[in-house]
């Protein structure tokens, strides 16, 4: 969730910005390439949990501000 604010904040985007959520995807990646590189044991779902829990709330508050109110 900080580096979706961080990177709305430091890149003067809304909350609706893709790029904040693209930003979120792209560090819960790199993160679980480096576990893998540093030999971290790694069950098998364990890396597709980690990528989930940490781009949920950001993908929740993109969705919400994207949603048209009538």
């Amino acid at each position: 969730m900080m580096i979706f604010v961080i990177f709305s904040i430091v890149a003067s985007k809304s909350r609706r910005s893709k790029l904040a959520v693209v930003a979120v995807i792209a560090a819960a990646l790199v993160n679980e390439i480096m576990d893998w590189a540093v030999g971290k044991a790694v069950n098998t779902g364990e890396p597709v949990s980690d990528i989930a829990n940490t781009i949920f709330w950001p993908t929740m508050v993109y969705i919400s501000s994207n949603i048209k109110r009538t």
